[in-house]
């Protein structure tokens, strides 16, 4: 779960800043995200090598309503359990915290990259009460979703 989660998270934070600035292209995406570091106290033995490192690619249709909904249409997906502390895009320049609350304790997310209407880059960091973890990431339109 955690696997997809990041990529998916990176694509999502994305989504706002080109529904904002720029029009997101709605179709298949590519993504793509590397752990670089984790930390995670009590974490069985080998765990966390085996993750730092690990590249995960995934793909994600984004529909046209998706595309033009910005950051309302990808919070509303969380049932209320998420939202932005701060987003800002200058240029093609995106800074923006996300948090999200679970029964777990609250999940925090800075994410800093560049954008356009079909790729991103995406250095993010995600903090939760028991674990804080940086990654990299990148996505690139595709085509038409199939």
């Amino acid at each position: 779960m955690l696997r997809r989660t990041i990529p998916l998270l990176a694509l999502l934070a994305a989504a706002p800043a080109l529904a904002a600035e720029l029009p997101l292209k709605p179709g298949s995406w590519q993504i793509t995200s590397t752990v670089r570091s984790m930390e995670m106290p009590g974490a069985p033995a080998g765990m966390m090598a085996k993750m730092i490192g690990k590249t995960t690619t995934m793909r994600q249709c984004i529909t046209p309503a998706q595309a033009a909904g910005g950051p309302r249409q990808i919070l509303k997906a969380s049932e209320g359990k998420c939202r932005y502390d701060s987003f800002s895009v200058r240029g093609n320049k995106l800074d923006a915290v996300m948090v999200c609350t679970s029964g777990q304790g609250n999940m925090t997310s800075r994410m800093t990259g560049t954008v356009t209407a079909t790729s991103y880059t995406m250095d993010q960091t995600m903090t939760a009460p028991s674990m804080k973890m940086t990654s990299a990431g990148t996505g690139k339109w595709l085509g038409p979703c199939k």
